[in-house]
């Protein structure tokens, strides 16, 4: 789902004219998978408590 997401924001960024929006973009998605990963290791480290 993480490579999905990546690669969507990728062609996302490259296929707009505006630098300012493609970088918010990727800067938008590396936060929320960031966010995801480490929702992700949590989760394994409770339930392997």
């Amino acid at each position: 789902m993480m490579m999905s997401t990546l690669v969507g924001a990728l062609v996302l960024a490259r296929s707009v004219e505006s630098e300012a929006l493609a970088a918010r973009i990727l800067e938008v998605v590396r936060g929320n998978l960031k966010v995801q990963a480490n929702a992700e290791i949590t989760g394994r480290k409770k339930a392997g408590q």
